[in-house]
């Protein structure tokens, strides 16, 4: 994977002012940010999941990191998959993912989240969403990160088109899930 992720996101204020630091060429690369309005969650380029586990600032105040990709698979309800395209109402989805990642603080005490969603035209293998959170412990880190994929995929206006083998395409229909 390149470098090319320009949407990874820090909610952690003092790794995000350390790293203000690197010079305009690293800058431009990537975004490190707090839970400020205009963070960026959704991105149309391919997510750099080791900058956005790297990206976690490891000072010793946690003992737990998980880290959560979901990938096209090439399978789905409507037959066999080759690709999926994503669509967002993006202006409303960063909204309501930055106050996820708020109801989850308020939960557990995480120290660090990052949470970027692709969209666009994913092939199968593509990384679609990437989730790392980090605890003092990994029961809070499993269950907020389940937790959060679980509001994303029933709250985030975010929606999946299939592109089957057959040469038809499907839109997918969202899961009722339980809320928690």
């Amino acid at each position: 994977m390149g470098n090319s992720n320009n949407n990874i996101q820090n909610t952690n204020k003092k790794s995000s002012n350390n790293r203000n630091n690197k010079c305009d060429d690293e800058e431009n690369e990537y975004q490190f940010v707090d839970l400020d309005p205009n963070i960026k969650r959704i991105t149309s380029k391919e997510i750099d999941v080791k900058s956005v586990l790297d990206s976690i600032d490891n000072t010793g105040d946690f003992g737990a990191t998980v880290l959560f990709i979901g990938t096209v698979r090439n399978y789905g309800d409507n037959g066999q998959v080759i690709g999926m395209s994503y669509e967002a109402y993006v202006g409303m989805a960063e909204k309501r993912i930055k106050n996820i990642e708020i109801e989850v603080k308020k939960k557990w005490d995480v120290k660090e989240i990052r949470v970027v969603h692709r969209v666009g035209d994913l092939k199968v293998g593509d990384n679609s969403i990437t989730i790392a959170i980090s605890t003092p412990h990994s029961k809070d880190a499993f269950d907020a990160s389940q937790f959060i994929l679980n509001k994303i995929k029933q709250d985030i206006p975010i929606w999946k088109n299939e592109r089957l083998l057959d040469g038809n395409t499907k839109w997918v229909r969202g899961k009722d899930l339980q809320r928690q």
